[in-house]
């Protein structure tokens, strides 16, 4: 039996004794105090209840609708109670991805026209040229096209070589989404780093119009930056949710930081006010993550961030080609980690085929389950369906 039951049989025990004794003490032959007990669990005589005067019969169905009223509160407060007690127990992956999101429906519809490839395909976060093959990328026309058709990733991130102006970055990213939202029904991510070197060339170079802009102001700069067609903004944790009323979607970085387990309440109130992703470090973590970096580890991402925080959003794991990563793992047991972990998009794997054909491989063997694959793609299409639409499509 368990807690829910036996709290309902109380209440109902304790409405049944209020009855008894509001018949017994309402009837005119009133019993003395000294009375023994044990009468008092004798049911009351039909002369006791019809010898009730008009009154005290009318307190009586007073009190008892008031108690039944009590008791449908009690009820209604004992499930909420027990919905928000299921939802403190939280503690791992497949838990977390209970949440429903408003495209629900829309999600599901297009998981299910989706391939096991076209799934895990959208758990990965490269560069164009690992898309194309090509060595420098500056817009995207057929090619690109068929190469997201092939590999239909999750999203691209941008750097240099590939930003030069803004009437060329406006039509590459344009032509980019749309060719992933007619293969993939959802848009891709279109990513800029805010501590590369990337958004300062933008803003000091004469080809991009950013000389009235002001750029101490980070919202306002992603909204420039929206406004070329990046839907995504990878930034530092240190600014807090900077990017709560920008157009662009905001990337936390690098959780935990250098943080410990009491002080992540501040960590929590900047994931509770933001909309945004969370990207997790690629460096271990003193006294959680022994030398395993901790977007490997299953206790910083799925016992910390999805347990004790009650993150249900989309966890990016800092970048696997990074030379401490590649050190220890290769790029396909990197990405396998990283989704037992509790990952749901890989970014910038040392290989990007390494690491993709691993977790086909692994999803195949049954070490990892579809199930799992379905979680993560589940949250990456929710939080692709929330992001603002490109300024030509509003």
């Amino acid at each position: 039996m368990n807690s829910r039951h036996k709290k309902l049989i109380v209440i109902g025990a304790a409405v049944v004794l209020l009855v008894l004794c509001l018949f017994v003490f309402g009837g005119k032959a009133k019993k003395q105090d000294d009375r023994a007990l044990s009468d008092f669990s004798e049911e009351p005589t039909t002369e006791a209840v019809v010898a009730s005067d008009s009154d005290s019969g009318a307190e009586l169905e007073n009190d008892v609708a008031m108690m039944q009223e009590e008791l449908k509160e009690d009820m209604a407060s004992l499930s909420d109670a027990s919905e928000t007690d299921a939802q403190a127990t939280i503690t791992n992956a497949t838990q977390a991805t209970a949440f429903k999101s408003k495209y629900d429906i829309r999600i599901k519809k297009i998981m299910a026209d989706m391939t096991l490839s076209q799934k895990v395909a959208q758990m990965f976060i490269i560069t164009p040229e690992t898309l194309t093959g090509y060595s420098a990328v500056y817009k995207a026309e057929n090619v690109t096209k068929q190469a997201y058709n092939s590999k239909p990733v999750g999203g691209l991130i941008y750097r240099k070589p590939n930003i030069i102006s803004e009437d060329q970055t406006k039509k590459m990213l344009m032509n980019t989404l749309d060719y992933s939202e007619d293969i993939s029904g959802v848009p891709a991510m279109l990513c800029i780093d805010k501590e590369s070197t990337e958004i300062d060339m933008i803003l000091e170079s004469d080809k991009f119009d950013t000389e009235e802009l002001d750029v101490e102001n980070d919202a306002v700069i992603g909204d420039y930056l929206w406004s070329l067609g990046f839907n995504v903004e990878f930034g530092p944790i240190i600014t807090g949710n900077y990017l709560a009323n920008s157009s662009i979607t905001g990337v936390f970085k690098h959780f935990p930081g250098v943080m410990s387990r009491g002080e992540l309440t501040s960590y929590g109130n900047a994931i509770k006010d933001n909309k945004g992703m969370i990207m997790v470090a690629n460096t271990p973590v003193e006294g959680y993550t022994g030398d395993i970096p901790a977007c490997l580890s299953e206790e910083i991402i799925t016992t910390i961030l999805r347990g004790d925080m009650q993150y249900q959003g989309v966890v990016i794991t800092d970048s696997l080609s990074d030379s401490g990563v590649k050190s220890k793992y290769n790029a396909g047991q990197a990405a396998t980690m990283a989704v037992d972990a509790g990952a749901d998009m890989i970014y910038l794997p040392s290989d990007y085929n390494g690491a993709y054909n691993a977790i086909m491989s692994a999803v195949k063997k049954g070490d990892i389950t579809e199930e799992r694959i379905d979680e993560s793609v589940y949250r990456i299409l929710d939080a692709k369906l929330n992001l603002k639409p490109h300024p030509s499509d509003e």
